[in-house]
């Protein structure tokens, strides 16, 4: 079995990345941890966000946690036009042959799938296999009274 995990951001990927790391140890799978970048293009200028070197870190630090807990993985990196990203990710799945997609969401999934397209709604329209959508974690503030 083959266990795809998109990941972006590094603060948000880690829920994504615990859960991928539990059910590849629970079925013994190889995991395919993907970046996708966004190529962006506005009046002749192109940049990828993000950079090269923090996509390369951010898959450094995401393999090296799974190596840790005896996991067979690798990393990917995939270019995608601005908007393409669930494209991209469902691609790379089908590439690897990947039999599972786990991907992140947000703890403001709502009001951005109001006002945008979601990563995580549209690999879940376009993959050809289930997809297990791991919310991330919210900040909790906790307030403890002071003694007086």
């Amino acid at each position: 079995m083959i266990i795809l995990i998109a990941i972006g951001e590094s603060s948000g990927g880690l829920p994504t990345l615990a859960r991928a790391a539990e059910l590849a140890v629970a079925s013994q799978a190889a995991v395919v941890v993907l970046h996708v970048r966004e190529r962006h293009y506005a009046r002749g200028v192109v940049w990828d966000e993000p950079a090269p070197g923090d996509a390369a870190e951010l898959l450094n630090e995401s393999t090296y946690d799974l190596r840790r807990r005896n996991i067979a993985c690798r990393g990917a990196v995939r270019l995608a036009r601005a908007g393409r990203v669930p494209e991209a990710i469902v691609s790379a799945a089908v590439d690897f042959q990947a039999d599972l997609i786990i991907v992140g969401r947000s703890p403001e999934w709502t009001l951005t799938r109001l006002m945008t397209r979601n990563i995580s709604q549209g690999v879940v329209r376009l993959a050809p296999m289930p997809v297990l959508v791991v919310p991330r974690a919210s900040t909790i503030r906790v307030d403890v009274p002071s003694a007086r």
